[in-house]
């Protein structure tokens, strides 16, 4: 890109190459660059706590080092807020390692909808209104009136406390917000991604869907997998071009060109092929659709913070004290005798397996083990004897 401006390759037609920046990829970049300190700094964390783990030398202080670093086992914001009090370690300097999945969703979202819904305001003002995010996302019950002064201001603006003051509504509480050093943080990190320079690259707010699109279709006539010649290449993105600017139509029509009289089931195939196009370009603009694209979106997100629920011997170290009666019939493990209380088995498990995060997915999940099943309702274990399990 920097060749084709040196040399001034399309100056005789008063041609001006200016460079930009796509909105989507610079959200992915700081969503990026924010999810990659939390990962080496929870790996990192971990990788201390199995060496603390090797070694301590009896089971209580083993559970007194998993409960110290359980904030980081998991990157769930309530179980960081839970147990991070409780944690003996510095907290200067980690938190915007700590940021919850949710707000580097809202810091990347409200980045791409500033620049979108400002492109006719100059680059100071959409500086500040960027600087907005942070000093939102930092604002307290105490300071509201100091952090909220770069938000957008009126009716219709993404900042509760700037639209409950014009309205004249009770001013919200502000019941979780960054430290002082995760914001000054966030800004050194957002730095690059709000000068001047860089914010005239993606004022205009565009994208590069279309250009990848072009790509999509060019690729479905030449394969990147597959070795082609210079000729080849040519005629396939010739095809593509004529494809994406006027369906399959088109080709119809250079047919006619070579002076070749197209078939009518090759017109039928061109003329449904672009009709099916069109009514899927329809149906994926449609509600359902779109809910249903939200809710696979969100699947993933959950399955991505939660992991994989298998570990190789984490639930065959189960152990039922000896008074434990079946939850269904109230049988005696060892008797089977039975009696009309229902007493709760005690479970020893690994603090990274279900029972920390119950009420999820892994909400009434079935262990097998030699005692039977154990389900997780309520981060109650209870046991079920063989014999109500056959029956």
């Amino acid at each position: 890109m920097n060749i084709l401006v040196d040399i001034d390759i399309y100056g005789e037609y008063g041609v001006v190459i200016s460079r930009e920046e796509c909105l989507s990829h610079v959200q992915k970049r700081i969503k990026i660059h924010l999810v990659e300190k939390q990962k080496q700094f929870i790996a990192s964390q971990k990788t201390l706590m199995l060496h603390e783990l090797a070694v301590a030398k009896t089971e209580k202080a083993k559970k007194h080092i998993r409960q110290a670093y359980r904030p980081f086992t998991f990157r769930d914001s309530k179980l960081v807020r839970e147990k991070w009090d409780d944690s003996d370690l510095d907290k200067s300097s980690f938190d915007i390692e700590l940021l919850s999945d949710s707000t580097i969703d809202k810091i990347t979202s409200l980045y791409g909808y500033t620049i979108k819904s400002n492109s006719t305001s100059t680059l100071p003002e959409i500086r500040d209104l960027l600087l907005a995010i942070v000093y939102h996302l930092a604002a307290t019950d105490e300071n509201c009136s100091e952090m909220h002064q770069f938000c957008p201001e009126g009716e219709s603006s993404w900042c509760h406390y700037r639209r409950a003051k014009f309205l004249g509504d009770p001013i919200p509480s502000h019941p979780t917000a960054l430290s002082q050093s995760c914001k000054d943080r966030l800004i050194e990190i957002l730095g690059p991604y709000m000068t001047l320079s860089f914010l005239d690259k993606v004022k205009a707010g565009r994208t590069s869907n279309l250009n990848e699109s072009l790509h999509n279709v060019i690729w479905s006539f030449i394969p990147k997998t597959r070795a082609i010649d210079l000729d080849l290449m040519h005629f396939g993105s010739s095809l593509a071009v004529i494809k994406y600017n006027d369906g399959f139509a088109g080709i119809t029509d250079l047919v006619r060109e070579l002076g070749l009289q197209p078939s009518q089931s090759f017109i039928r195939f061109c003329s449904s092929s672009d009709n099916d196009r069109i009514d899927f370009s329809k149906l994926k603009k449609g509600k359902e659709y779109t809910k249903r694209r939200w809710s696979i979106k969100q699947s993933k997100r959950r399955r991505k913070r939660l992991g994989d629920g298998y570990k190789s011997g984490a639930y065959s170290h189960v152990s039922v004290s000896s008074d434990v009666c079946c939850m269904l019939c109230g049988g005696d493990e060892n008797s089977g005798a039975k009696s009309n209380s229902k007493k709760v088995a005690k479970i020893d498990v690994f603090d990274w397996t279900c029972f920390d995060v119950c009420n999820s997915w892994f909400h009434n999940f079935c262990l097998n083990n030699i005692y039977g099943s154990v389900l997780c309702v309520n981060a109650e274990e209870l046991w079920i004897c063989p014999t109500c399990q056959r029956s």
